[in-house]
């Protein structure tokens, strides 16, 4: 597993020219309560994204989830509207105590409009475990652009 993961990382780290760091916040709700977390995120230019997502349920009762992301943009992902479909591993923390916390694999889709040459306002459809989803809506930040 290490060795796909390095291979993966070696040829996007080779398309790094050209890409972009992307920072952002965003609210929501699950079927269970209202969402807000933080997204990262790393565009390549060859349309790849890595990134981290930590969302979290607003009362103390429903989980945390923190996510690793691999994505891929179609449509114009410099200006306009894009759509990111992503799959990745989600981890769960509910309760520690009661031993409500675990792995998982996670996906989604991400609507990306680019409002311009540094902000975004994005959407995102994430199924983080097995009889949850989560819909929010965050607005994003390019920095560290090399374009």
């Amino acid at each position: 597993m290490k060795r796909i993961f390095t291979l993966i990382m070696v040829v996007l780290l080779s398309f790094a020219a050209h890409s972009q760091f992307l920072v952002g916040m965003h609210l929501g709700a699950s079927e269970k309560n209202a969402v807000f977390g933080m997204n990262t995120q790393y565009q390549f230019n060859n349309r790849f994204s890595i990134g981290v997502n930590m969302t979290t349920h607003m009362d103390n009762s429903n989980p945390a989830y923190f996510q690793s992301r691999f994505g891929y943009t179609l449509g114009n992902m410099d200006k306009g509207f894009s759509v990111q479909p992503y799959t990745g591993y989600s981890y769960m923390v509910q309760n520690i105590e009661k031993g409500a916390y675990g792995g998982h694999l996670t996906e989604g889709v991400q609507f990306r409009y680019q409002v311009n040459r540094i902000a975004l306002v994005y959407s995102d459809i994430n199924i983080p475990a097995p009889h949850s989803v989560i819909f929010s809506v965050g607005i994003a930040g390019k920095i560290f652009r090399n374009r």
